[in-house]
């Protein structure tokens, strides 16, 4: 098992060691070994992503670890797992804010340079659509299907 760092971006490893806070090599909490095996796993996600994913790991393995008291000294390693589980959530939030900055938002029929699929015919819609209430809810299909039976001053009256 071998630890290395130089410094963030000089390779993916150190990369990932710097943004999961694994870059101190008197206490290392991941071997290289183990942060190529979530490289190779998580990569299309990005950095951000595998630091959070390497958080992780880290903090399963301080799970194990207790909070120990001897004569009025106390040392909570719990309290580590903790720390690394908020990077963790930190590291994703982050990810997550680089994946929506890249984001637009898309409205069909707001783009000016947007053109109409001439293979789809426009609804119907048109005045006197509604007005045989009696009838309830129509379905007067495309504009070449309707028939005006209507005459001025019978706007609302029911014509049979």
């Amino acid at each position: 098992m071998t630890f290395s760092y130089e410094a963030p971006g000089a390779d993916p490893i150190s990369t990932i060691r710097f943004l999961a806070g694994d870059a101190d090599e008197t206490e290392v909490f991941l071997q290289d070994e183990e942060i190529e095996w979530l490289i190779d796993t998580w990569s299309s996600k990005g950095d951000y992503y595998v630091a959070s994913r390497a958080a992780d790991a880290i903090a399963s393995k301080l799970a194990r670890e207790i909070s120990v008291t001897s004569e009025g000294q106390s040392l909570n390693l719990d309290t580590l797992m903790e720390k690394f589980q908020r990077l963790s959530q930190s590291l994703l939030d982050q990810y997550r804010e680089l994946l929506a900055s890249g984001a637009t938002v898309y409205v069909g029929g707001i783009d000016a340079g947007e053109q109409p699929d001439p293979g789809v015919t426009s609804p119907a819609f048109g005045t006197k659509m509604h007005d045989n209430r009696e009838a309830g809810n129509q379905d007067y299909g495309d504009a070449g299907d309707v028939l005006d039976t209507w005459e001025a001053g019978q706007w609302g009256e029911y014509v049979p």
